[in-house]
């Protein structure tokens, strides 16, 4: 995630290299059957019998993983259960989010973007995005999407978000 101080804002950077338990191409192989996941109109599991607790789960586990900075399992559980379920949108967000945490800006954009899609009115998605295209160096995109959260902020009363995307703005202009 990008630093924020009074001061000035500064792009995200990488915190390790990668994931430590799963190799350079393993993150790519894996990253790309996320993506093409989502392209396909069955989940996987539907097709294997998975249960929403199961599901569930899953997502408190790469949830708590995330919150104790352990990248690495919240990797690996987030992008195995999107491979599962490629349409639940906190699936994107977990592991858009690990992805951020760890500097991979570019890689974490896409899967910020399909949350984004999956729920249009989410402005924690969108400052993402903005957070990532900052940490790729565009920034007048990142204005956009900054500006953009401010206005899905205003719609659902979002008011902790909504000054983080201000102090962006205030900063890059």
């Amino acid at each position: 995630m990008a630093h924020i101080d009074n001061t000035q804002v500064t792009a995200p950077s990488r915190v390790e290299t990668g994931f430590p338990g799963l190799s350079h191409d393993g993150q790519e192989a894996l990253l790309e059957r996320c993506l093409q996941a989502v392209s396909d109109s069955r989940s996987i599991a539907e097709v294997a019998g998975i249960t929403p607790v199961m599901l569930e789960s899953l997502y408190r586990k790469g949830y708590e993983a995330y919150q104790s900075r352990d990248y690495d399992t919240a990797f690996e559980v987030f992008a195995g259960a999107l491979l599962m379920q490629p349409l639940e949108r906190r699936f994107h967000v977990g592991l858009g989010s690990t992805l951020l945490q760890t500097g991979l800006c570019r890689e974490a954009l896409p899967f910020f973007l399909y949350a984004s899609t999956l729920q249009s009115d989410d402005p924690g998605a969108v400052f993402r995005i903005g957070e990532c295209l900052l940490g790729v160096g565009e920034v007048e995109e990142a204005l956009e999407a900054f500006s953009l959260t401010l206005e899905l902020c205003q719609e659902n009363g979002d008011d902790r978000l909504a000054a983080l995307a201000q102090h962006y703005l205030d900063q890059l202009h």
